[in-house]
């Protein structure tokens, strides 16, 4: 699964909650190494709202703390939870991928509604071609008869975690490994990548 979306490392998940948590629980551990963000013993998140496809209110929060205390980005391209809104600038996710890149804030992007086929695309995140930090997928892996997601990123984060600091139930399934791998296949064969 991780050639097929050019990822290093995936981590099967049994929801898009477990995923999103998971996503931002390796994030901590990067920005810690990477940028010396020191949240303390607990796992400690700090969300800031912004008004919705202005990528000029997302450099503005993202200053606010001169870069360097913000670890991460996470976004639905489509506002699923928002209801169901949509970047209106057809630039926006290339415009937040450059701030994310500039001020070295990891992108993470949910494409669990959205995701393998779901609009037409084989990821949603594919439509400017912008490439996520992490990527979460993964409601039409096996068809809705099973919750299985996967949260993909690279090396330079994953690394940055002991073996035991991150777990799934039912991370070792073969419906996982097998089944959801043919099933991504099958879908993205009918998109460009």
């Amino acid at each position: 699964m991780t050639n097929l979306f050019g990822y290093d490392k995936r981590i099967p998940m049994n929801s898009g909650v477990e995923s999103c948590e998971s996503g931002l629980k390796l994030a901590q551990p990067w920005a810690y190494d990477v940028k010396n963000v020191m949240t303390g013993l607990i796992f400690y998140v700090w969300f800031q709202s912004y008004p919705y496809d202005d990528p000029g209110a997302l450099k503005q929060v993202v200053l606010s703390t001169n870069g360097s205390n913000v670890a991460a980005f996470m976004v639905e391209p489509i506002q699923g939870e928002a209801g169901v809104r949509v970047a209106k600038d057809g630039g926006y996710w290339r415009k937040v991928a450059e701030i994310c890149q500039r001020y070295n804030v990891l992108l993470i992007v949910d494409d669990v509604q959205t995701g393998l086929g779901r609009i037409g695309k084989r990821l949603c995140s594919d439509s400017e071609n912008v490439r996520p930090d992490f990527l979460i997928f993964g409601k039409a892996l096996l068809g809705g008869c099973y919750l299985i997601l996967a949260l993909l990123c690279y090396d330079a984060i994953m690394l940055n975690i002991k073996p035991d600091q991150q777990s799934t139930t039912f991370g070792s399934s073969k419906d996982f490994k097998g089944k959801g791998l043919l099933n991504a296949i099958e879908i993205s064969s009918g998109y460009d990548a």
